[in-house]
């Protein structure tokens, strides 16, 4: 085991293991991250499952656009906070400023906050810490969909018309989507093999701990890593829109759209696609994220360049049916490369400057705002659809209580006649 690295990249990582003196708080702390995290799954996994299941003639259905309108917000919130965890690496300051708004988008990162005390509350030995990490990346998704599937049989006790196979097929690809930025990341950082200049040996620029010239490093990357990354960046986003391709003239049947319409229920009919690319943009800035660590400019340009030609294309193609979807994404979009330019360019936390000072301020509101609003439009959607239920399970009973209201008439009726005669 090389000796620990005196650099700057490291104070975090040794800071970290140094502050674990209540290591069972920590693992406590990735626990309940890890159990609300999921909570908050299993209510997007039903507010698209609901969505998916509408079809929408043109926003005139109120209640129905409304349902489909929430689902949209809870993806681009889920698209928002993706991209801010990816570009935080190349602007520390976001997350300085912004807390754990930047890494909300990342559950991996989330859980695995302060990890290294939790390992050490399980008894796992420091010089294994980078490996489990790795294991605990590809199994985390593994295991809450499982406890998803258990979720949802139990939900089936208590509603039996739930259809739980598209349930289920909603929890899975909306589990892939949520966590395949940052499996993505994670494994380009474990990747991320370098050297110092006459040290002698090369080492994991994410955590400089540990070195990368070892058979168990060399192990894990071929065998894990590796084929891990071929997997979540290649095979699953062709997999996905090869079924779309193959059946783009029959997506609008229900036993496509509600499994799969979390993919193109709000996008015109011929831009089906138009969610793998958004997948693929933060596929792309996922693999860029050693490099952006590293604080290269043409990388910070390289994200720029990506966010503006997708932005571009937003502008151009307009793939949403909804022109407020259209513009609400190019707006979430022009917020990032906002994000990036004034905490990369502007903002000097040591400086005390006027620039610096309303880099700041404009950041904080314009980021408050964003997440405010989308929250907003959630909560207040998700109230409307409440009170909608309830308005119909009375209007149910109150109709089946009078069902037999007018044999009752009928036979008034008849018994007055009869009187008369």
């Amino acid at each position: 085991m090389p000796a620990i690295l005196i650099m700057d990249s490291s104070k975090e990582v040794t800071s970290s293991v140094e502050s674990a003196k209540i290591p069972k708080k920590s693992l406590g702390y990735s626990i309940l991250v890890a159990v609300l995290y999921m909570a908050y799954q299993l209510f997007s996994i039903n507010a698209i499952y609901e969505g998916n299941k509408k079809v929408d003639h043109g926003g005139t259905n109120f209640l129905r656009h409304r349902q489909r309108e929430k689902t949209f917000y809870i993806k681009s919130l889920l698209t928002y906070t993706q991209l801010m965890s990816i570009l935080y690496i190349s602007s520390p300051e976001i997350y300085k400023n912004l807390g754990l708004v930047s890494q909300a988008g990342n559950p991996i990162q989330l859980i695995m906050f302060k990890t290294q005390c939790s390992m050490k509350a399980l008894g796992i030995d420091h010089n294994h810490f980078v490996f489990y990490q790795v294991l605990l990346a590809l199994s985390t998704p593994i295991a809450q969909f499982i406890a998803l599937i258990f979720l949802i049989l139990l939900l089936k006790v208590f509603k039996r018309r739930l259809a739980t196979a598209n349930v289920v097929i909603v929890a899975l690809i909306y589990t892939l989507i949520s966590y395949q930025p940052g499996i993505t990341t994670n494994l380009t950082l474990f990747l991320s093999c370098t050297t110092q200049e006459g040290l002698g040996y090369n080492y994991i620029a994410s955590h400089p701990f540990w070195s990368c010239d070892t058979e168990r490093y060399d192990t894990y990357s071929r065998f894990i890593v590796k084929p891990s990354l071929a997997i979540w960046c290649i095979v699953l986003p062709l997999v996905i829109f090869l079924i779309l391709f193959k059946n783009k003239s029959n997506l609008k049947q229900e036993k496509l759209r509600v499994p799969l319409g979390v993919f193109y229920f709000d996008l015109k009919e011929k831009f089906y696609f138009w969610g793998i690319i958004l997948m693929l943009l933060k596929l792309m800035l996922s693999l860029l994220a050693y490099e952006l660590e590293q604080g290269g400019e043409w990388l910070i340009f390289a994200s720029l360049l990506l966010l503006w030609v997708y932005q571009s294309a937003l502008r151009i193609f307009r793939p949403y049916r909804t022109s407020s979807f259209n513009n609400f994404e190019v707006a979430l979009i022009n917020l990032l490369m906002f994000n990036i330019i004034a905490t990369r360019y502007l903002l000097n936390l040591e400086s005390q400057s006027f620039i610096s000072q309303i880099s700041l301020v404009v950041s904080v509101v314009c980021n408050s705002s964003f997440l405010l609003f989308v929250v907003w439009k959630i909560l207040s959607l998700t109230y409307l659809s409440v009170v909608s239920f309830f308005e119909r399970e009375i209007m149910k009973r109150r109709i089946s209580r009078r069902v037999n209201l007018p044999d009752q008439l009928a036979a008034a009726k008849f018994q007055e006649q009869n009187a008369i005669l």
